[in-house]
Formats: structure tokens, C-alpha cells, sequence
């Protein structure tokens, strides 16, 4: 059997139009990148089950977003980054290269990954080494269940950071 190519071209957009729809109608289609991360399945340090898991956390997060899936205050986001309040809502992390320009600085999504995990005692693997300003230690310090692990890193992953005006 010969096909034209005109009918061999008008069969591929069909095959591939069925599929879209095919799979739009299972649900399988989406076209949009969710935002919600992953939920653990082991208990916090606080008794919470099916909290979301920090190593989720992605640059294009907003500082609200992560207040909003991980329950960790805005304010405190802000301070421990020092972030400006007024921009804290929409500050992106992977923004963070604007605060701390020092390519030596190591300031960056992984910090907020560790930042977050320790603040609501969540398990969390070190997959590199993340440093915290030294505003995000010192929250850390006070208000997170820090083993005495966790603070000997913090001993020795804390960098100064410059006060930008909150």
C-alpha cells in the first residue's frame, strides 16, 4: 500500500493530536511546572508527618512560597537572608547571587534548602557543603532543635554578612 505525502503528513498531525488529547483527557498532560514539592514520609523532630521536603526547594521560589509550603515565617526568611522586608514577598532565591556577589560566598539555594530543614527539623542530607549568613545562624540558634552536630557545622559554615537596610 502507497500513501501520498500529503496523506502521510496529514496521518503524523493526527497521530500526534490524538496523543495530546489522549493523554489531556487521562490527565496526564500538563504544560505549566508545578510548585509543590515533594512531601516526606518520616516524621520531624516536631512529630509532623508529610511535612514537604526542603531538598525540593528550587531557585525560582519565591521567599513567599517557601513561607507559604514550609510554615517558616516570612520575617525570619528575610532576616536570616537580609533580604529587605518590603521585597521578601517576591524575592526569588535564585536572586540570592544579587545579595551575596562574592562567587566565594557560597550563599545560594542550598543554603535555604539547610536554612529551611534545620528551622522545622526535618531530615535533611548534606549533598555539598552549604554555608548561612551569619543572620541565618544566629535564627537558627535560637528558634531551631539543633544537635550538637548541627551546631559545630554551623561553627564552621557561617559566613559574615553585610547589613542591607530592612
Amino acid at each position: 500500500m502507497k500513501l501520498k505525502p500529503q496523506a502521510t503528513v496529514f496521518f503524523s498531525i493526527l497521530l500526534v493530536l490524538a496523543g495530546i488529547l489522549g493523554s489531556w483527557a487521562l490527565g496526564w498532560w500538563q504544560t505549566d511546572s508545578g510548585k509543590t514539592p515533594q512531601r516526606l514520609e518520616t516524621l520531624n523532630a516536631m512529630g509532623e508527618a508529610g511535612a514537604y521536603d526542603p531538598a525540593d526547594i528550587r531557585g525560582s521560589y519565591t521567599l513567599s512560597e517557601i513561607n507559604n509550603l514550609y510554615e517558616v515565617p516570612l520575617e525570619d526568611l528575610a532576616d536570616a537572608f537580609t533580604v529587605e522586608r518590603s521585597r521578601a514577598s517576591g524575592f526569588k532565591l535564585k536572586d540570592f547571587e544579587t545579595l551575596f556577589p562574592d562567587p566565594d560566598s557560597e550563599i545560594g539555594t542550598s543554603s535555604m534548602k539547610l536554612f529551611v530543614a534545620w528551622y522545622k527539623g526535618l531530615p535533611y542530607e548534606l549533598k555539598e557543603e552549604s554555608f548561612l549568613p551569619a543572620p541565618a545562624a544566629a535564627i537558627l540558634r535560637e528558634k531551631a532543635p539543633l544537635s550538637q552536630e548541627q551546631h559545630a557545622y554551623l561553627d564552621s559554615h557561617t559566613l559574615p554578612a553585610a547589613d542591607k537596610g530592612r
